[in-house]
């Protein structure tokens, strides 16, 4: 129940700014602005299902036999750069052409915001699996804390960009997980090094 809890937790702070930055853009900005960030923030799900469906399966194999856990991690990480890098590339390339299936409109005022999001997908791959390897070692402390963190950054840093129309959300969500990112990263090697 403990473990459930805080798990929980961490992933309630996850979703906080999916759940928040619809209604900021509507109320800062307007409900067509919403369309055109949903629309950008949905097709970059896509990208995201990558490093969720490959770090859920390290969470799954880690938590089976945690000796292998150090296998794992390097077969996630190349797996997420043979699959998600390529993917993140043609996004950025394709853009507003992927966004033109729901017409121009949204081909003209999404496709910035979602190169920054596909940009944003690569440090994200990096919090799920420091999330997902913590989640294996029972430290959700870390987890919660980096997660919150990173709601925390979005969410302001949203607020404040949203000046420059819908892409300020995804130089935000860039930021929080780029920083969260860093974070960890920094954290991973003190204990190493």
């Amino acid at each position: 129940m403990h473990y459930s809890f805080l798990n929980y937790l961490g992933d309630l702070f996850w979703v906080i700014p999916s759940l928040i930055l619809p209604i900021m853009v509507i109320n800062r900005i307007s409900a067509e602005s919403n369309a055109y960030f949903y629309m950008a923030w949905t097709m970059s799900g896509v990208l995201t299902m990558i490093p969720l469906a490959i770090t859920t399966s390290l969470l799954a194999e880690g938590a089976l036999n945690e000796a292998k856990l150090n296998i794992h991690i390097r077969r996630s990480i190349k797996m997420m750069i043979l699959l998600l890098v390529p993917a993140v590339v043609l996004v950025i390339i394709l853009a507003d052409k992927l966004l033109l299936f729901f017409g121009g409109l949204y081909a003209q005022n999404a496709a910035t915001l979602l190169r920054w999001l596909a940009i944003a997908s690569v440090p994200l791959s990096i919090n799920m699996l420091y999330f997902n390897v913590k989640r294996v070692q029972r430290k959700m402390g870390s987890v919660i804390g980096l997660a919150a963190f990173m709601s925390v950054i979005v969410v302001v840093t949203s607020y404040f960009l949203l000046s420059l129309g819908v892409v300020g959300v995804g130089i935000a969500w860039m930021a929080g997980q780029s920083l969260t990112a860093l974070t960890a990263t920094v954290w991973v090697l003190k204990r190493h090094v």
